[in-house]
């Protein structure tokens, strides 16, 4: 098995994900060193350098790989294409193509979570609609209230409480709107000349509607990075309903319920991946997880945390250090390719 890592860079140089003082990257030099201690080549492409017809040179190599939240996705959608050749390739993507094509995209990510084997992640239930006109008949068939959300979006960006068949239609009409008025004079005219045209939809933007857990204060957002959980708490404002986003404070809290760590570690182990960033809902009684990402959760948690989870022979220590984010990242790839993933 090939051992020598290859990153794939974007139009900007970088790798992973933006986060203060470093240019937006993390320091490719400085990783290329990091991974050689750990027994690993590492080097370095721009995703337009990828050759398609030598595809032998991607059969097995390990590639690690940023994904965009650009605007409409465009970049993103360039990325997956290139990703998916990578695994048509036989490459050992970090992560796959199923991790990356969830990431911003919330219907997706619904989708993985109703395939995936593990029943813990289907606790919170969830419908997708690709028009409103799909969404408008299921409405007199949803129990209210739900939470809708637009399938792009983070911290809560595209995200309403709907309490009613009335509220739903109005908030799903705001966040499906894809109204763009070259298409509307052509559908008009579609319909004065064709008798059997039918009029395109003006709300084609994805969605998702999903159970609403009542009574929450807070959520956990926790970064997992190999065998380390960095924890932090997120309180729900004074009259919202939402933690991810809120202008609340978010804590580092020095104690955690075990069986919190446990629950998380647990449910990480189940996806074939070095890293993951995860939002743990618990409603006084069981844990749930809500949204998920693999790539470019912020670095933040790992940073600015003043220590982190390890569970050892005896159970779960902190530790209290600051991490670099580097060689957490590096690290926890190694352990990944050495475990066999």
């Amino acid at each position: 098995m090939r051992q020598d890592i290859l990153g794939l860079i974007d139009y900007k140089g970088h790798l992973f994900t933006p986060f203060k003082g470093t240019n937006g990257s993390m320091n490719l030099q400085w990783l290329k060193e990091l991974f050689a201690e750990l027994g690993f080549g590492f080097s370095w492409l721009p995703f337009p350098k990828v050759a398609f017809r030598e595809p032998e040179f991607f059969a097995d190599r390990p590639i690690i790989y940023n994904s965009s939240q650009d605007r409409d996705l465009m970049y993103k959608s360039y990325i997956e294409d290139v990703v998916l050749g990578l695994e048509w390739a036989g490459a050992r993507l970090i992560p796959g193509y199923r991790e990356l094509r969830a990431h911003h995209n919330k219907v997706f990510m619904e989708i993985y979570r109703d395939l995936h084997p593990d029943e813990r992640l289907r606790s919170l239930r969830s419908r997708h609609y690709g028009t409103l006109e799909e969404f408008r008949k299921d409405i007199p068939t949803l129990s209210y209230p739900l939470v809708i959300k637009a399938a792009s979006g983070d911290q809560s960006k595209g995200v309403a409480l709907i309490e009613s068949a009335e509220d739903a239609l109005v908030k799903a009409k705001e966040i499906s709107r894809s109204f763009h008025l070259l298409d509307a004079l052509d559908n008009q005219r579609k319909l004065l000349t064709e008798s059997d045209h039918r009029s395109s939809s003006n709300h084609r933007r994805k969605f998702i509607v999903q159970q609403f857990v009542p009574n929450l204060d807070k959520d956990w957002k926790i970064v997992v990075m190999g065998n380390r959980l960095y924890v932090s708490v997120r309180y729900v404002a004074e009259g919202d309903f939402r933690a991810s986003g809120s202008k609340a404070p978010r804590a580092w809290p020095d104690e955690v319920p075990h069986d919190l760590l446990d629950y998380t570690q647990s449910v990480f182990q189940g996806f074939n991946v070095p890293f993951a960033s995860l939002d743990v809902l618990h409603d006084g009684q069981d844990f749930h997880l809500g949204e998920f990402q693999f790539l470019r959760f912020g670095c933040g948690p790992v940073m600015n945390s003043p220590h982190y989870w390890e569970r050892g022979e005896d159970g779960w220590r902190r530790i209290d250090e600051r991490s670099r984010f580097e060689p957490t990242y590096a690290k926890a790839v190694a352990e990944y390719l050495n475990g066999g993933g």
